[in-house]
């Protein structure tokens, strides 16, 4: 993820790690916005959590893209969804990384490879992982990787933030 307009030096910078509630943060200002970041992995929803806020509205632009290392992959850019999906190398056992953006405001854009956010309120990211690994003797295979991304990101729609971010922390 690289945030657009963060060249300068940011200010009143806060990191934190809650390890009772296992919630990262990092707050910070940079030319007189205040913004927020908030990460957490759900055990119950299987997926790694992320929201951005700022004191301004408009304020957070991002583009997300990712460098994959193995050499059968391709992604997959639609509407506010960003997919990679290939083989790993060596054993050839499918993945999918799925990650989902939710914003207010603003709009989500492809531009080649990456998706870009501009402008937006906040912006949530869920990011979602699977491989068809499965612990069952004798080929250990299981599921597609893309249906149980899809279907993780489709069981929390249901869901805000916060209900998510709730589910989590119980």
């Amino acid at each position: 993820i690289h945030f657009i307009n963060h060249e300068s030096e940011p200010g009143e910078y806060i990191r934190s790690l809650d390890l009772a509630n296992s919630l990262g943060t990092v707050s910070y200002k940079i030319n007189n916005t205040h913004y927020n970041r908030e990460y957490f992995c759900s055990y119950p929803d299987r997926l790694l959590a992320m929201r951005f806020i700022a004191d301004k509205r408009g304020a957070i632009s991002f583009d997300l893209g990712m460098k994959i290392i193995q050499d059968s992959s391709e992604t997959v850019i639609t509407d506010n969804i960003f997919m990679v999906r290939g083989t790993i190398d060596n054993n050839l056992r499918p993945f999918n990384v799925l990650i989902y953006i939710y914003n207010k405001g603003g709009v989500v854009n492809r531009e080649g490879q990456i998706i870009s956010v501009r402008e937006a309120d906040t912006a949530e990211i869920y990011l979602a992982v699977a491989t068809n690994y499965k612990m069952i003797y004798p080929d250990y295979t299981g599921d597609d990787p893309e249906l149980i991304t899809r279907k993780i990101i489709k069981d929390i729609e249901p869901f805000n933030y916060e209900q998510i971010k709730k589910r989590h922390m119980e």
